[in-house]
């Protein structure tokens, strides 16, 4: 792993951030991801571009740019996101670790706004709002309407996990003070895990605004694998509960509870419907409601409003 001499590294009051940026076929999308890195305010960052084993285009556009701020890796094979994440990080140089997929996009102001909230040695991590983008029919709309949590936030992300990844920038000596950096076993959950691990153990904050844009199309890895969500949210639970700071707080229940409102809308997709009525009993009241409405209302129409 590249040796970081200090945590701010050489930029003096301008620490370098590392851009992890993963790709699997992102052909598609990968231009608008890496203009709006290019776009930032903030200027002393580097973009570690790794490609797990793509068979489009995809490193001709990387390699199409001629900025030596961008760094081009290829996997010897093909992995799941989270093990490609962690060997993704092994080429990174920066005190500051942050994300950006292939089918999302920042805002200029993004790194600028973020890199001074790091001035607390206690802060770990700090992430911000976005916007979710429907590229079907060109909505867009804020992902959170509350205020988002910031110092001891474990319990409250807990309660409402609020954190897109496309956001979140952490601070590489906080990062590796966690037994494990990127969990390889998770798919589809890895960032859940590593955002609750990093506010058991440091402070949190954030830019409420928004500051990214998450792009919604079909290709979306969370909505194509709901049955995977859920398997790997269960092993991650029956782990954490017995955890002494996650398993201590009262929240972790929630966690609990909204793993069988995904089972449930997961069996709808799959049109089994008096399946998913069955898990009524072991979800929260809200979740409940809208189950029920999620039954009555036909298939097609669901697909459509999703």
């Amino acid at each position: 792993m590249t040796q970081v001499k200090d945590e701010f590294g050489s930029g003096g009051n301008e620490p370098l951030v590392s851009i992890i940026m993963n790709c699997y076929n992102g052909e598609k999308f990968v231009g608008d991801a890496i203009e709006s890195i290019l776009a930032q305010t903030y200027e002393n960052w580097e973009l570690v571009f790794w490609d797990n084993q793509s068979t489009d285009a995809s490193a001709d556009v990387v390699k199409s740019y001629e900025d030596e701020r961008i760094r081009y890796f290829c996997s010897d094979k093909h992995t799941i996101l989270y093990e490609a994440r962690g060997f993704a990080y092994a080429k990174t140089k920066g005190a500051l670790i942050t994300f950006l997929d292939v089918d999302d996009q920042w805002y200029p102001e993004k790194l600028e706004k973020q890199v001074g909230l790091f001035d607390d040695d206690e802060v770990g991590m700090v992430y911000a709002n976005f916007h979710k983008w429907d590229t079907g029919n060109d909505k867009k709309w804020l992902a959170f309407e509350d205020a988002l949590p910031e110092g001891n936030a474990l319990d409250d992300l807990l309660n409402k996990y609020s954190v897109g990844i496309l956001t979140l920038v952490l601070r590489r000596k906080a990062f590796e003070s966690l037994e494990v950096q990127f969990d390889s076993r998770f798919h589809i959950i890895g960032d859940f895990d590593l955002v609750i691990r990093m506010a058991s153990r440091w402070k949190v904050r954030a830019v409420q605004s928004p500051l990214a844009c998450y792009r919604i199309h079909q290709e979306n890895e969370t909505g194509k694998n709901l049955h995977l969500t859920v398997r790997e949210t269960l092993e991650w639970y029956r782990e954490y509960e017995k955890d002494e700071i996650i398993g201590a707080s009262k929240s972790l229940r929630k966690v609990k509870l909204r793993i069988t409102y995904v089972k449930a809308i997961a069996l709808i997709s799959d049109n089994q419907k008096i399946s998913a009525l069955r898990c009524l009993g072991s979800m929260s009241y809200v979740d409940s409601i809208k189950t029920i409405i999620q039954v009555i209302i036909p298939l097609r129409l669901i697909r459509l409003f999703r």
